[in-house]
């Protein structure tokens, strides 16, 4: 477990990722696609305790908030409570498919490939479904299973089908993880609490292992003066 400064932690400014503003304050979390009981499950955030929260917040808010972070996190739903739904915080996910986890990659992209269809609703069903459906073995979840999943969702498996061989957001995923390793975020729960910048960067800090709530809210409250 350790806390330390850091600076400039890039951004991915796509349409998962919504762009930055100065003194803009997020809570990115990076999703780890890999062996399902370390699967970042965002289920927890529903209803306070569930409702995944992909961009929400104001967008004119101050610090920023960066994590790969691991199922059942705690400190979620206090987060959204008093930061998220008061507008003072701005929520992201990305992704983060592990190597040793051979078929997170192409899972990732099929979780793309369902927002393409459903928005973020889709995109957090679809995530709930893989970690409920993935196997302990280290492989993941047979690659044939990702349409049928589509399909459990009411999603139009041909359209599915067609952004998943294309390898439509393979870049994007790509991109996502290979942020991730700039920073040393190679495994969860890593966080980054800081201040956006007008390019895209944050300043702020780093937090590895597993924190009570009161650190984060310490960090952000001292952010937002």
């Amino acid at each position: 477990m350790s806390v330390e400064k850091i600076k400039k932690v890039i951004s991915s400014p796509n349409q998962k990722h919504n762009s930055y503003a100065p003194a803009l304050v997020v809570l990115l979390i990076v999703a780890a696609f890999f062996l399902g009981s370390l699967w970042t499950e965002v289920k927890y955030l529903k209803n306070g305790v569930g409702q995944p929260v992909l961009g929400a917040g104001s967008r004119n808010t101050p610090p920023a908030q960066q994590a790969p972070e691991d199922s059942g996190a705690p400190v979620y739903p206090q987060i959204k409570k008093d930061y998220i739904d008061t507008g003072k915080v701005k929520m992201v996910f990305r992704d983060l498919p592990l190597g040793f986890h051979q078929n997170a990659p192409k899972e990732a992209e099929a979780a793309e490939c369902a927002r393409k269809q459903g928005g973020d609703t889709a995109y957090f069903k679809y995530h709930d479904q893989i970690f409920t459906k993935t196997t302990s073995n280290g492989t993941g979840l047979a690659l044939d299973q990702l349409p049928v999943i589509a399909k459990e969702l009411g999603l139009n498996v041909s359209k599915f089908q067609q952004c998943l061989d294309s390898g439509e957001f393979k870049t994007e995923v790509d991109k996502d993880l290979a942020d991730a390793a700039k920073v040393g975020a190679s495994g969860t729960p890593t966080f980054f609490i800081g201040k956006s910048t007008s390019n895209g960067e944050i300043d702020g800090i780093k937090i590895v292992g597993a924190q009570p709530y009161s650190v984060f809210k310490a960090i952000i409250d001292e952010l937002l003066k």
